[in-house]
């Protein structure tokens, strides 16, 4: 679309406004208006908002105590890639239109002026219906709200107030692409179950409701003995062992519900972490300890986890052992076991695996 076409595109647009409560505890925003919303004036009338609503019953919230809204407020152009297109919104950082005030949707991606504006004003319109709670729906809301993309990586994680932005978010997945795929819908039923309960319980803006993790890394041998000492004595030890070329790379342990230990063993492509062979000696038999005491032993698929450990180094694991993912798998399965699944949704933690950076040798 040519810059001349686009504005005569803009200037044709139909605004489809925002719809519900005011004050409203809750917002839902979406990407942009489809046809049916163009026909009705009102957002999620199609088939999508069909959904939606269907979905937040399950989730136990009502659709007309929910402001919905978009964050562009105009039909995107049908064009030969698809209908509704909302990629023609965006454009490369070469183009004499890229707006380059907002972040990045995408490699060298950026909204199109000036329609950005419709960003600028959906933050004014949420402070106006002076919501807590913005359920952020698909990557396109999830750029507009908090500049990230990605959605799968952020699905049910709370993103307190920060900055000008004076409410709570919580990103889940769009409806429409719910009706694409549909082994989605009970992931985003979850999500919206977790909003009705952080508006039940009065969490939403309350930074102390949530909780501070302390990891401790890169301890000295005294440490880790240390560690060990008081581990051995506990009840309950959740474990997690992260391998890389068949072999054990770190072992983390928790005995408190805010604080982990991780004792390394190695980090590719250095050798040991440990600078003489009988730290890593001592490291191991620390290791041992804690493993073979009494306490029952924690982890998300442990038991692929536990075979290092036994097969490689013959420690032995004693006490009972309780897999997290073969729990959550009996309560709960139809919804994804990964741990980065049960980390958002319960501690508001994001997909972290999807975010870290891998190394060339780790790729390799």
């Amino acid at each position: 679309m040519t810059s001349d076409e686009w504005y005569d595109f803009l200037a044709n647009a139909k605004l489809i406004p925002g719809a519900g409560p005011r004050p409203s505890q809750i917002a839902i925003v979406g990407e942009a208006p489809g046809l049916n919303e163009t026909i009705y004036n009102r957002p999620f009338v199609g088939e999508a908002g069909n959904e939606l609503t269907r979905m937040l019953a399950e989730a136990g919230l009502r659709r007309e105590d929910i402001y919905l809204t978009n964050v562009f407020k105009i039909k995107p152009p049908d064009t030969d890639r698809a209908k509704n297109d909302i990629q023609s919104f965006f454009v490369s950082g070469a183009h004499p239109d890229a707006d380059r005030t907002f972040p990045v949707f995408g490699p060298n991606r950026y909204v199109r002026a000036p329609i950005g504006e419709h960003v600028r004003e959906l933050f004014r319109e949420l402070d106006l219906v002076e919501t807590n709670i913005v359920v952020a729906l698909g990557n396109v809301a999830l750029w507009g709200l908090l500049g990230k993309t990605k959605i799968s990586q952020f699905l049910g994680t709370v993103h307190e107030p920060s900055g000008a932005r004076k409410f709570t978010v919580v990103p889940t997945y769009h409806p429409a692409a719910i009706l694409r795929q549909y082994n989605l819908r009970t992931t985003t039923i979850a999500n919206l179950s977790k909003v009705a309960g952080l508006v039940k319980n009065r969490k939403v803006g309350n930074t102390s409701a949530y909780p501070k993790y302390k990891i401790h890394t890169n301890p000295t041998i005294d440490e880790v003995e240390a560690f060990a000492e008081k581990a051995s004595k506990v009840s309950e030890i959740a474990v997690d062992v992260e391998t890389a070329f068949g072999q054990i790379r770190t072992i983390a342990f928790t005995i408190s519900a805010n604080q982990a230990f991780v004792v390394p063993i190695w980090e590719p492509p250095a050798d040991s972490y440990w600078p003489t062979l009988d730290g890593e000696l001592r490291a191991w038999r620390a290791i041992k300890r804690i493993m073979e005491s009494p306490g029952d032993k924690i982890g998300q698929n442990i038991l692929y986890d536990l075979q290092y450990l036994w097969r490689v180094h013959g420690i032995k694991i004693r006490g009972n052992i309780h897999d997290t993912m073969a729990w959550s798998h009996a309560a709960e399965p139809e919804l994804p076991r990964t741990l980065g699944h049960l980390a958002a949704t319960y501690l508001n933690m994001p997909e972290w695996k999807s975010l870290r950076v891998r190394s060339e040798k780790e790729e390799e």
